[in-house]
């Protein structure tokens, strides 16, 4: 685990699970007969945490089928990127103003 905030960074342990599931479309959608979407849904849990900070707990959806460890790892690393991606997107609008641009 990465430094954050105060916390020095650290070695987690982690148990790692994924299952495909069927979600229901939303009720606020019945009218449009959606199809119910089948995802993979990826669980991230550190099993004996320290006693601070707060333990590893993530739940993560993907359209990406995992069938073995090394898939799960990815679909896992994939989500790892968000940040950066949002940083990203983070500085073109706000530092850049890609918006104002004509």
């Amino acid at each position: 685990m990465p430094r954050h905030d105060d916390a020095p960074g650290r070695t987690a342990v982690v148990t790692l699970r994924s299952a495909r599931v069927t979600r229901r479309p939303p009720p606020h959608r019945r009218a449009e007969h959606l199809a119910a979407p089948t995802v993979t849904a990826v669980w991230v849990r550190e099993e004996s945490p320290p006693d601070s900070p707060p333990p590893l707990d993530w739940m993560g959806l993907s359209t990406l089928p995992v069938d073995d460890l090394a898939t799960a790892e990815t679909v896992l690393r994939y989500y790892t990127y968000r940040w950066r991606v949002e940083r990203y997107h983070y500085v073109l609008k706000s530092g850049c103003h890609v918006e104002d641009l004509p």
